[in-house]
């Protein structure tokens, strides 16, 4: 029995909306991959130049790890392959240095790496596109250096590289498939909340 308490009314079932949201409502945007690729070097030797040295210690100096310091840089260079991209990669890496005394130095240098990144559109849609490289490095082991010759170090290297350009994405004419490529959010900031 359905019998409303004399104290309470009744609520009367909430109308339906009678016109549909504006056509903007609902759209976002997000990031489309346009081309992708992967590189993993488990076990590679390389030979860098430090920047700056450590000058305060006594060598010899033995490199006991290795990690990414800052951003990546890229230059595109030609690619002979039909269908790819071809980017010469700068990996800024930070090395920490010991010397023969047990003091702790740290010492900053570069590896290079060349990566291929697979179209997954026409070539003449790469333009729209902007690059974005992650990249994770450590030491396989330690490495001897001495200040008057570069570091030669065994690195294991992981780069991820994507070619992204920004779409509306409307929820409105969602298909029932998603796409074949993923589509990763954009970040949304709001200044007055942040």
């Amino acid at each position: 029995m359905n019998a409303c308490h004399p104290n309470f009314p009744c609520n009367p079932p909430c109308p339906c909306h009678p016109n549909p949201p504006p056509q903007g409502c609902g759209s976002f945007l997000m990031q489309r991959i346009l081309a992708c690729g992967k590189l993993h070097r488990r076990c590679q030797c390389y030979s860098i130049s430090l920047d700056h040295p450590p000058c305060q210690g006594n060598a010899p100096y033995t490199a006991v790890d290795a990690a990414i310091c800052g951003n990546p840089a890229w230059q595109e260079i030609p690619c002979h392959e039909r269908g790819g991209i071809l980017l010469q990669v700068l990996l800024p890496l930070s090395f920490q240095l010991i010397d023969c005394n047990g003091r702790r130095f740290t010492a900053c240098g570069t590896a290079e790496e060349q990566i291929r990144l697979h179209l997954s559109c026409p070539e003449a849609e790469c333009w729209r596109g902007q690059f974005f490289i992650q990249a994770a490095a450590r030491l396989c082991g330690n490495a001897q250096y001495c200040s008057d010759g570069p570091l030669d170090a065994k690195l294991e290297i992981m780069l991820e590289a994507y070619l992204l350009t920004a779409c509306q994405y409307n929820m409105q004419h969602t298909p029932s498939c998603p796409p074949s490529k993923p589509w990763y959010p954009q970040c949304r900031l709001n200044p007055w909340n942040d």
